[in-house]
């Protein structure tokens, strides 16, 4: 007779490459809420972090679920497009209620990537308000993990 085993840890995916980068304020937020599960949780903590926030609602936490599962490993806007699609975030709505609260340097930032983006045929088919939102998501979630993103130019 043979088994078959199976397990799923915790957010084995973003506690690899906070360890594997060296993401020091990730890996201590795991730290806490492996001690106390009633804190919340990384993609809470992770919304909070790119934007600033104190409190975190059930609809920006789902925000932040998408950026964390999309963007570790170098996503960018395609990626977070098809993650948002997965977990049933609605992209219009999110492009009317995040552009007010990114800053504008993100929002320059991303308004130039639009061009580039058009350019080479990847907007994803979205209009450009919605891609510059998701664009700027993506730069604002990186400026939140450097050590991951340093990680990422070491590796290329």
């Amino acid at each position: 007779m043979k088994s078959l085993m199976g397990g799923d840890f915790a957010s084995i995916e973003g506690r690899g490459i906070a360890w594997l980068a060296g993401e020091e304020w990730k890996l201590a937020a795991y730290r806490e809420i492996d001690a106390n599960p009633d804190l919340p949780d990384m993609y809470e903590r992770s919304y909070a972090k790119t934007f600033g926030a104190e409190k975190v609602s059930k609809e920006q936490r789902q925000v932040g679920k998408v950026m964390e599962l999309a963007l570790q490993y170098y996503g960018g806007v395609g990626a977070f497009c098809s993650m948002a699609e997965v977990y049933g975030l609605r992209l219009e709505d999110l492009a009317q209620s995040a552009w007010p609260i990114i800053p504008e340097n993100f929002k320059r930032d991303a308004r130039t990537a639009w061009s580039k983006a058009v350019k080479r045929k990847r907007t994803y088919g979205l209009e450009e308000r919605v891609w510059t939102v998701c664009h700027a998501l993506v730069l604002m979630w990186r400026a939140a993990h450097p050590a991951i993103c340093a990680f990422w130019a070491e590796l290329d």
